[in-house]
């Protein structure tokens, strides 16, 4: 049986993983300074995790067929940020108080 549900966790998990990377990932890093340089608030907007998932939701909701666009976009944008919150506070716990 599929689930509506199913479709945006699904792309809410491939939007975090995305949002990370490219937020925080040294490889990235020339993209984060090179925006930086050309427009100081875009450059500080991907380097957020939080700014740049509601961005990248806002595409992956292109994807979501069960959804209008803005409730797929608010939903996928959400859970992403929930399941950062959840990783952080997992590895704050396995790595102690730093």
């Amino acid at each position: 049986m599929y689930h509506v549900g199913t479709e945006a966790v699904s792309l809410s998990v491939l939007v975090a993983c995305i949002s990370f990377t490219v937020s925080r990932a040294q490889i990235f890093n020339w993209l984060r300074v090179g925006l930086t340089r050309v427009w100081a608030p875009l450059g500080q907007g991907v380097g957020c995790f939080y700014c740049l998932s509601l961005w990248v939701a806002a595409l992956a909701a292109l994807f979501c067929a069960s959804l209008s666009w803005p409730v797929a976009w608010l939903t996928i944008a959400w859970l992403a940020i929930v399941q950062q919150a959840i990783v952080a506070v997992l590895l704050r716990g396995i790595g102690g108080n730093k």
